[in-house]
C-alpha cells in the first residue's frame, strides 16, 4: 500500500536506523516538554513564598548582566521573560534565578511575580514602549499594597520618551504606593566615562582642551551634553575653551539637531562636525585630524560606534595615526570580553596599547549598586 511504511527490496542501515530514532526523538520531545512544564509550575507555588526579591522584566544582555549582579549580592531574582525559546533563559537558571515565562505588561503575571512583596521590579527589555507600558502595570497593582511602596525602574533610551516619562515622573508616585524611577544606560554610561577622562586626561587642566567623539548615537550624544554640562559647573567663568569635534557618517545632520534640542551647548563648547565613515580610506589616513601642529592639543579620542568589532578596529587604527603624540583612546563597547579583554588586560604592559582604554558600557551601568542607589 501506498501509505504502509513498506519499502520494496534492500532497506539501507540509514533508514532502518531513521525508523528506530524518530520514535525515541519523539519520546523525548515529549519529556523535555513535561519536564519544563512541571518547572514551570513548581516555579509558581515557590513564588507563593518568595518575597524582598528583585523582578527583571525582560531578558536581554542587560537583563542577564543584572541577575548576574543582583545574585552575586545574594539576592532572589526572578526574571519574566516572553520568549520561550530565548538562549539566556538556562543561563539564568543556572544562576539560580527564578524564570516566569510571560508577558510583563500583563496584570496577571506580575501578580503571580509576587511584585507586592518584591524590592524592586526593573524593566530593561529592548523596547522603551514596553518598559513604559510595564511601568504603568505596577502601578496598577501598586495601588493594593498595604504600606511602603512598589519600587519600578524603568531603561528608556528615546530622548524625547525620556523627557515626557520625566515629567510624570513625580505624579505617577503621587499617593499610589508606587515608586518610579528612570535609568538610561546611555546617560549614567557618559556620566562614568567622563569621570574615567577627568581621571586620565588634561581635560579641563588647559586653557583650551580638544576632545574628538568617534560616532553621534546615543552614547557619543550623552557624552557630549555631560562633557558641556561640567564645562559650564566649573569652567564658565574661567575662560578656558573647549572643543568637541564629531566624527560620523551623518555629522552636520546630528550636530544641527543636537544645537537644536539643547540651544545652550554653543555657550560652553565649540562643535566641529566632520563627515566621514571610520572604513573609509581617508579615516585610515587620518584626514579628519588636526594639522600636526595643533595635534598636541587634542585631549583624548572617544569611540562610540554601536558596533564593538567596529569600535575596538577604530581604536587601533587611531592609536597608529597618533602613535607619536601618544594621545588616550577610549573605545565603548557592550562587555568587555574578547580582544577587548585582552586590550584591557594588556594596555599597561605593552608600549602601543598602553593609551588604549576599553569602556564596558553594560559592565559599568548595568549593576545593583548603580540602579538601586
Amino acid at each position: 500500500p501506498m501509505n504502509s511504511g513498506v519499502v520494496q527490496g534492500h532497506v539501507s542501515w540509514q533508514l532502518n536506523a531513521a525508523r528506530l530514532l524518530i520514535p525515541l526523538l519523539t519520546a523525548i520531545t515529549a519529556v523535555r516538554a513535561l519536564a519544563a512544564l512541571f518547572r514551570q509550575q513548581a516555579d509558581l507555588v515557590r513564588l507563593q513564598f518568595i518575597h524582598d526579591h528583585i523582578v527583571i522584566c525582560g531578558l536581554s544582555q542587560k537583563g542577564l548582566r543584572l541577575t548576574d549582579g543582583f545574585r552575586d549580592r545574594g539576592d532572589q531574582v526572578l526574571v519574566i521573560e516572553k520568549n520561550i525559546n530565548n538562549p539566556l533563559i538556562e543561563q539564568c537558571r543556572l544562576r539560580g534565578a527564578f524564570v516566569l515565562l510571560g508577558d510583563a505588561r500583563d496584570v496577571d503575571v506580575l501578580t503571580k511575580a509576587a511584585i507586592l512583596r518584591s524590592k524592586a521590579v526593573i524593566a530593561v527589555s529592548d523596547n522603551d514602549g514596553v518598559n513604559a507600558d510595564i511601568a504603568l502595570a505596577c502601578r496598577k497593582i501598586a495601588r493594593r499594597r498595604v504600606g511602603g511602596a512598589v519600587t519600578c525602574i524603568a531603561h528608556v533610551v528615546d530622548p524625547q520618551l525620556y523627557a515626557l516619562l520625566r515629567e510624570r515622573e513625580i505624579e505617577m508616585e503621587s499617593g499610589s504606593g508606587f515608586r518610579f524611577e528612570l535609568f538610561n544606560a546611555y546617560s549614567r554610561g557618559a556620566q562614568l566615562l567622563l569621570n574615567d577622562l577627568l581621571a586620565t586626561t588634561r581635560i579641563g587642566q588647559k586653557d583650551r582642551s580638544h576632545l574628538v567623539i568617534i560616532g553621534l548615537g546615543m552614547m557619543g550624544e550623552s557624552l557630549v551634553t555631560n562633557v558641556a554640562r561640567f564645562w559650564q559647573t566649573n569652567h564658565s567663568s574661567t575662560g578656558r575653551s573647549l572643543r568637541i569635534t564629531i566624527v560620523d557618517l551623518d555629522a552636520t545632520r546630528k550636530t544641527t539637531s543636537l544645537r537644536a534640542r539643547y540651544p545652550q551647548l554653543q555657550t560652553y563648547c565649540e562643535l566641529y562636525p566632520c563627515e566621514m565613515d571610520v572604513n573609509a580610506a581617508d579615516f585610515h589616513v587620518g584626514a579628519f585630524l588636526p594639522a600636526p601642529h595643533d595635534l598636541a592639543d587634542v585631549d583624548c579620542f572617544c569611540v562610540c560606534l554601536d558596533n564593538d568589532s567596529l569600535s575596538l578596529y577604530t581604536g587601533l587604527v587611531l592609536i597608529h595615526l597618533t602613535r607619536a603624540v601618544g594621545i588616550p583612546v577610549f573605545i565603548r563597547v557592550g562587555e568587555i570580553t574578547g580582544l577587548a579583554r585582552f586590550l584591557h588586560d594588556e594596555h599597561e604592559n605593552h608600549a602601543t596599547l598602553k593609551h588604549l582604554h576599553a569602556f564596558g558600557l553594560l559592565e559599568r551601568t548595568c549593576t545593583p549598586d548603580l540602579l538601586l542607589g
